[in-house]
């Protein structure tokens, strides 16, 4: 058996039927040219669905909590969960996941900025790897690299710095930032990432904005 040394880490993401993982995520739009913000809190859930194999369903929930225009917050109606379903494996890869009821290309641009492929092997302090995927005609997505930096690690969790580019297309999306991954089950701890050149969903002058998108497991 091949061991890895106490610096290296090995990330793998746990899909055990029937676990869950649950998130107060914060997207913060403000446009660039501009003071306006639009902020949205939603309470996330993931929740592995029953199954075997490495190809693994994931049930996805969200749930708008909080709304601000610039600072003043608006009152909401009961709000009904948005759901969604992703396919995932244990590389941390995200195979496949339904498209955005309303704005499937700006909001699936958005959300796969955040994907992690682990990869298989144990990484050491300091190693950085990618992932590149070409233009995408059936879902409209453009060509792009991910790019991710193991920073530091500790027994509990592992902190990756996240670098994103678009490429082949008019605007193209950008995105850094980090994810604290934890280190026994593979998923997020906590989401620090700003993705710039997007817009805001509904926008119909589709001015540009940045927006930064932060998750803290609950």
């Amino acid at each position: 058996m091949i061991v890895a040394a106490v610096a290296d880490v090995l990330l793998q993401l746990s899909l055990k039927p029937g676990e869950v993982h649950r998130y107060k995520v914060v997207r913060a739009y403000r446009e660039t040219e501009g003071t306006g913000t639009l902020t949205y809190t939603e309470d996330w859930s993931f929740t592995v669905a029953p199954g075997d194999g490495p190809k693994r369903k994931i049930r996805v929930s969200s749930r708008l909590s909080g709304f601000k225009v610039d600072d003043s917050a608006v009152p909401l109606d009961a709000q009904a969960p948005t759901t969604w379903e992703e396919e995932r494996v244990a590389n941390g890869q995200v195979l496949a996941r339904d498209p955005d009821l309303y704005f499937p290309l700006l909001r699936g641009r958005q959300n796969r900025v955040l994907d992690v492929k682990f990869g298989t092997d144990p990484h050491p302090i300091g190693s950085k790897w990618e992932a590149d995927k070409p233009a995408d005609p059936e879902t409209g997505f453009p060509a792009a690299t991910w790019t991710w930096t193991l920073s530091a690690a500790t027994d509990a969790t592992a902190t990756i710095v996240l670098k994103f580019a678009e490429r082949e297309t008019e605007r193209p999306v950008t995105a850094d930032g980090t994810i604290v991954i934890d280190r026994k089950d593979g998923w997020p701890v906590s989401v620090d990432v700003t993705v710039r050149n997007t817009e805001i969903p509904g926008d119909e002058e589709r001015s540009k904005a940045d927006l930064t998108v932060t998750w803290k497991r609950l």
